[in-house]
């Protein structure tokens, strides 16, 4: 269990170093102005469309795969975990397991992670729409 907690909590923070690192960029092209003339929207839609295909997009992708991946072991750790819980009472918190908890907080946070990105990448997408006009 500590090796699938090792990797799901490296995976994160690869994504979380990846997201520090382009989240600027990001925000910058999901504000980026539409111009108001349709034949000025040349350079801002390369710009917006490059940084959804380039850093949004497989950001996203990322983060979604990473939590669909480790979410069969979560659901696992939370159904064993009531079950106790519910058998054992109070009794139960002698069978605590910081490992598997770790790794259900890791995937919940990864799963939250996905939600954000989802609309920054919706954002994005409305913002392509506008330029591609």
């Amino acid at each position: 269990m500590s090796d699938l907690l090792s990797s799901a909590s490296l995976l994160l923070t690869l994504i979380a170093l990846l997201y520090g690192l382009w989240y600027q960029e990001i925000v910058q092209a999901i504000d980026t102005d539409v111009p108001p003339q349709p034949k000025d929207f040349k350079a801002p839609y390369k710009r917006v469309r490059g940084v959804y295909w380039a850093k949004a997009n497989p950001l996203l992708i990322a983060t979604i795969v990473l939590t669909v991946v480790f979410a069969p072991e979560s659901v696992k750790i939370l159904v064993t975990s009531i079950n106790e819980a519910r058998n054992s009472g109070a009794a139960a918190i002698w069978e605590y397991d910081a490992v598997s908890t770790s790794l259900l907080l890791v995937n919940l946070g990864s799963a939250f992670f996905a939600v954000h990105l989802i609309s920054l990448v919706w954002k994005l997408r409305q913002k392509i729409r506008k330029l591609r006009t």
